[in-house]
């Protein structure tokens, strides 16, 4: 599992998505190894975490429950004792041999809070495992073995190589050494191993700094629309710009030699990990194990790096809480595409049911997704609706559409097929209604089902107002938007025919106050 990681640098996604090149002609990061685990594997294409956000979204993967269950509600809240985790079962049931090595962040505010053995959650090996920071640099004491953290300013006082102590290296150093010593003894083992990259701060060691020196990034087309507000963004995914300036700002951010660099470290990273699950991959093969290990590839939630003028995550745009899921297992699993919906709830069983383990009485409000991933098929697309939430939003997603509802303004309806980008509101087109009336309805029964945050609001739109106007910028009245004709100083815009049209509620308020 990596964190924060946006799923088009990822080759393998990248060709699947036919969005080759979301930061400019050419700017990309090749990621030979994770694509070979597509290649050779299932790789879903729809899977989301249900809140994206760390906490809350590691909770529900491990667990398969919903966030309120897990007590892991907010970034920094601390897992309910009582939960049962997909390692829990395979210890206990199966006599696996559980480890887990990186960043946990589920024991509440402990920093960096490494091994608690009060709290493993059937991971029993956690020596490695740390709560939470985003440290850049570990060192281990060859006599104590206390484990040291550092941040990048302090690398000087780190005592063994960068390329040893960097954060990806040390914790996949460990994961090997975890894994080859239950190969030594013999014994079946199931190893989660969680690397803080890509998520920022953006330092990465070399060669990786510069190995992407030469790329020269540019916003994302969603982001020079929404800074446009051509069209706007929904409540949920607007910033605050001046229109008059908006082309101005975007040169500004693209000519930022600061925010350049953290666009090729965030690629340098991505590349890190590639090469690091190269190393795993090789390791498994001479030791023997490779035709005999399932290898999972995932992220705890995305990050959006500029798409829709937005950066890391919290929103349910595709960027922010889409998530690659990547699925090898030898002789069992051939080159599939899985475009069903999918959540993080849905990991945890099925991840036993690849393994064949019996996790009867388990009340898990994922589902299991072995059977689709073990078919025959090469491709799938089953009906089903998942969902995804935060504090202010919560959303259903099915093999097409994405219903947004939230505490501000009218729903959002995505057409993933016609609009990938996630930019045209189809919410009030007619042609629409029928997948409006189902993603409504089960939307409404999971807000109280699943107890999101939206079940305490007092009014949420569950449909289009008869009277709203768009929030677009107004086609024949530059840098101006229809809430601006309720200000005294344009009321005489309102005179203009195409203007009154566009902005009919607008109009209608302003002849009031005249």
């Amino acid at each position: 599992m990596t964190d924060e990681h946006n799923l088009k640098t990822l080759g393998c996604y990248r060709e699947l998505f036919n969005d080759s090149f979301v930061w400019g002609e050419g700017v990309e990061v090749k990621t030979p190894n994770i694509d070979s685990l597509a290649r050779d594997g299932a790789i879903f294409t729809n899977f989301n975490t249900v809140a994206p956000t760390c906490t809350p979204s590691r909770a529900s993967f491990i667990s398969g429950l919903y966030p309120h269950f897990t007590g892991a509600i907010l970034n920094h809240q601390a897992m309910n004792e009582d939960v049962v985790t997909f390692a829990d079962i395979l210890h206990k049931r199966a006599d696996y041999h559980t480890g887990y090595v990186g960043k946990w962040h589920l024991n509440g505010d402990e920093k960096p809070g490494f091994s608690n053995e009060e709290r493993h959650f059937g991971f029993h090996h956690n020596k490695y495992q740390f709560n939470r920071g985003h440290w850049k640099l570990f060192d281990e004491d060859a006599q104590t073995g206390e484990i040291n953290v550092y941040e990048w300013k302090h690398k000087r006082r780190v005592k063994s190589k960068i390329k040893d102590a960097y954060a990806t290296d040390f914790l996949f150093g460990k994961g090997i050494e975890f894994m080859e010593k239950q190969m030594k003894k013999e014994k079946k083992f199931a190893l989660m191993l969680s690397i803080p990259d890509p998520h920022g701060p953006n330092y990465i060691r070399p060669p990786y700094d510069t190995m992407y020196k030469n790329l020269n990034f540019t916003l994302p087309p969603t982001a020079v629309a929404a800074y446009h507000r051509k069209p706007a963004p929904p409540e949920w995914g607007q910033s605050e710009n001046d229109l008059e300036k908006a082309d101005e700002m975007i040169k500004s951010i693209e000519n930022d030699d600061q925010w350049q660099t953290d666009m090729r470290n965030y690629f340098g990273m991505v590349k890190l990990i590639d090469d690091k699950v190269g190393e795993l991959l090789s390791f498994l093969e001479k030791s023997g194990q490779d035709e005999n290990t399932i290898i999972v590839f995932t992220s705890d939630h995305g990050d959006m790096m500029g798409e829709h003028g937005r950066y890391n995550k919290g929103n349910p745009y595709q960027s922010s809480a889409g998530v690659p899921l990547i699925i090898r297992y030898p002789g069992r699993v051939t080159r599939k595409v899985i475009n069903t919906a999918h959540s993080s709830t849905d990991f945890a069983p099925t991840i036993l049911g690849l393994m064949g383990i019996d996790y009867s009485g388990i009340a898990f409000q994922g589902t299991d997704a072995s059977d689709e991933i073990l078919s025959n098929a090469t491709s799938s697309t089953l009906e089903q609706v998942r969902f995804i939430a935060g504090p202010k939003y919560a959303a259903a997603v099915d093999r097409q559409y994405k219903l947004v509802l939230s505490r501000f303004g009218p729903p959002w309806l995505f057409d993933l097929k016609e609009d990938p980008n996630e930019i045209i509101n189809y919410s009030g087109n007619p042609s629409y209604n029928g997948i409006m009336r189902k993603l409504r309805h089960e939307l409404r029964n999971a807000i109280e089902m699943y107890k999101f945050p939206l079940v305490n609001e007092n009014v949420i739109y569950f449909s289009q107002p008869l009277c709203l106007d768009s929030q677009d910028q107004i086609p024949d009245l530059s840098y101006h938007v229809c809430s601006d004709l309720t200000k005294t100083q344009y009321k005489d815009k309102c005179d203009i025919e195409s203007v009154s049209k566009f902005c009919s509620a607008a109009v209608i308020f302003a002849a009031k106050i005249q």
